[in-house]
């Protein structure tokens, strides 16, 4: 938990700083290790999403939606944990930020999964 308290603290400080003129968003992103990014492969009509804790890739469906899942090996610590405290233990933190962003989050078994679009994901993660 201190290392959660700690980032958030630290990411209002990075804002004042951003506020103040004395940083740019690049180096916030930088210093916080947020190094998420997208890539969009038409050949293949698949989103990959780069992140800290690993590569993950979906389908890009017809109507522009996404969905990225993770699957853990975990089930007998999952036994007696309802849905949301799944989540929040095993979700990556790039599925929850994109769950913030007004995804779908869900739980499934051993799976963590999130359900967007397309035209979220690149507000989300702009490509240059």
């Amino acid at each position: 938990m201190y290392n959660k308290t700690n980032t958030i603290m630290n990411k209002e400080f990075l804002k004042m700083q951003k506020i103040a003129g004395l940083i740019t968003e690049s180096q916030i992103k930088a210093m916080l290790n947020e190094n998420d990014s997208i890539d969009i492969d038409t050949e293949y009509n698949e989103v990959i999403l780069n992140s800290d804790s690993g590569e993950y890739t979906s389908e890009i469906k017809e109507d522009g939606s996404l969905t990225f899942e993770l699957i853990f090996d975990d089930e007998e610590d999952i036994a007696y944990m309802n849905d949301k405290d799944i989540w929040d233990d095993f979700a990556p933190e790039v599925f929850k930020k994109i769950a913030n962003a007004g995804g779908d989050w869900y739980v499934d078994g051993d799976t963590v999964g999130v359900n967007t679009t397309l035209d979220k994901l690149k507000e989300l993660f702009p490509t240059e």
